[in-house]
């Protein structure tokens, strides 16, 4: 009987555990920006490229970043379907909300 309660205990936590652990943006919320002003003071994360904007904030939200700056483009890897790949900084702009007591 104990070891039950112990098991079910255990897995409970994992779940609330991992409803809590998803500190990834979503995807739609990410900024996109092309004026270099509107990441100052922000956090570099990472440079990405894409020939998707939607993908590319998706790779962003999963980088854990909410501000994407184009800073350019360049030939696609597949000219015939994407002329283009955006080029992109990721930043980390809002800071995350302290939890609560």
């Amino acid at each position: 009987m104990n070891k039950l309660r112990v098991r079910f205990l255990a897995v409970a936590g994992l779940l609330v555990a991992a409803g809590c652990a998803s500190a990834t943006p979503d995807w739609r919320e990410v900024r996109l920006v092309r004026d270099r002003a509107d990441v100052d003071g922000c956090r570099l994360l990472t440079i990405l490229k894409d020939e998707d904007m939607n993908d590319l904030r998706k790779k962003a939200a999963e980088a854990g970043g909410d501000t994407v700056l184009l800073t350019g483009s360049e030939p696609s890897t597949i000219p015939v379907l994407n002329p283009e790949r955006f080029v992109a900084d990721v930043y980390r702009c809002r800071v995350a909300a302290a939890p609560t007591s």
